[in-house]
């Protein structure tokens, strides 16, 4: 990008997309990994892992079966 040259709204979502996609990887490879697993395998902070986990919920991407601690992800 040139010096003075702004990003756009889609420069800027593009490294979510990303790390959405590399979660649902992550998930899929592992339905029954955590949150923490997936912050540490990404080098994020916990709490944005569990924001876009909760995107993705709220979307229905994805789906919580059983316990916070004995459940695993289904990816829909």
């Amino acid at each position: 990008m040139e010096e003075g040259q702004e990003k756009t709204v889609s420069d800027q979502k593009r490294p979510e997309n990303d790390q959405i996609k590399m979660i649902l990887e992550l998930i899929k490879e592992k339905p029954h990994i955590s949150r923490s697993e997936i912050s540490h395998k990404m080098g994020l902070h916990e709490s944005s892992v569990k924001r876009r986990l909760k995107m993705m919920v709220d979307k229905g991407v994805i789906q919580r079966i059983g316990s916070d601690k004995g459940g695993y992800w289904q990816i829909k």
